[in-house]
Parts: structure tokens; C-alpha cells; sequence
């Protein structure tokens, strides 16, 4: 499941949601800014983790 575009949104939307709790738990989620800046650098730590893993797929293949 994981393969596919549905896949790759549903681990992302996954991923971020378990930011925000992991966040709100631990109390780095109570400024708007701070927040924004979390959560930005989140979703570019995923990315940026997800292209990596597809490039080392196609380079093991």
C-alpha cells in the first residue's frame, strides 16, 4: 500500500499527525510561530527522507 500515491499521503498525513501529539505532549507545540516552524521542518525532514529511500531502491534495483 505503501507503493502508491494514496499510500505515500496517507504516511505522511500519518507521520504529521504523530508530530502534532509527540509536539502538544511534550509542550513544543504552545506558540502559533514555533508551531508553523515545527511543523514545516517536519514535512521537509519526510520528504526529504522519502526521496532518499526511492533513490536507493532505484540504485539497489
Amino acid at each position: 500500500m505503501g507503493n502508491g500515491i494514496i499510500g505515500k499521503i496517507l504516511y505522511f498525513w500519518a507521520f504529521m499527525l504523530g508530530v502534532v501529539i509527540f509536539g502538544k505532549l511534550f509542550g513544543f507545540l504552545d506558540d502559533t510561530r514555533q508551531s508553523i516552524y515545527i511543523l514545516v521542518g517536519a514535512a521537509l525532514i519526510f520528504i526529504v527522507w522519502n526521496i532518499f529511500r526511492s533513490l536507493g531502491k532505484k540504485r539497489r534495483e
